[in-house]
């Protein structure tokens, strides 16, 4: 497998399908491609599908961040929405996947400039966590925070019903949700300049 788009790129795998985004493709578009291994094992081999954005131009950073869980592949653009960033969920076609635009966008109920929402992205069954570590909280520019989408129960459309995930202690520049995973009911996120060497934040029930 290779890609010569952009670097960094980011990377996800679940199972037997690897997602690779590359945010560099044409003029910073961005595209995210899928590989699924063969019948025979892993080998050089082209992508089984291209992701992409049906509202991606120039810039958007289409696949900053990838993230993917079963059958629902999230990618997140830092620069789309006019710069408050995006997150595109993709589910399996059930014939497979296949070239194609996302199933739904999702997008911070406060987006802000800026924001970087779509730094960094997590999915675990039916719930998306999305990063945004330049969100100002209150006063405090670049505190950042991450939200957390849950699947309706009509399934994936485009929303911006989230909830907004903070650092209790957070301070301005800490660029809380520079990165984010989640793994059932638990989410993580990163905040690499709230203290020297930085802090991590756990969320759960």
């Amino acid at each position: 497998l290779s890609l010569h788009d952009a670097l960094p790129i980011s990377i996800a795998v679940n199972g037997n399908t690897v997602v690779a985004g590359a945010y560099g493709h044409n003029n910073f578009q961005g595209v995210a491609y899928v590989f699924e291994k063969p019948s025979g094992g892993w080998a050089n081999m082209t992508q089984t599908a291209e992701l992409s954005a049906s509202d991606g131009k120039g810039s958007t950073d289409f696949g900053f961040s990838s993230a993917i869980s079963g059958s629902t592949i999230v990618e997140g653009a830092v620069g789309a929405a006019n710069g408050n960033g995006a997150a595109y969920v993709f589910v399996e076609p059930t014939t497979g996947w296949t070239n194609m635009t996302q199933t739904a966008e999702l997008r911070a109920p406060n987006g802000q400039s800026g924001s970087s929402f779509g730094q960094s992205a997590g999915i675990a069954g039916e719930a998306v966590v999305i990063g945004a570590p330049g969100t100002t909280v209150g006063s405090d520019q670049e505190q950042g925070a991450a939200y957390l989408f849950l699947k309706p129960s009509s399934g994936w459309h485009n929303e911006t019903n989230a909830e907004e995930l903070t650092a209790s202690d957070g301070a301005a520049f800490d660029v809380f949700g520079a990165s984010a995973a989640i793994s059932g009911t638990t989410i993580v996120a990163g905040a690499p300049k709230s203290t020297t060497p930085g802090s991590a934040y756990v969320f759960g029930p």
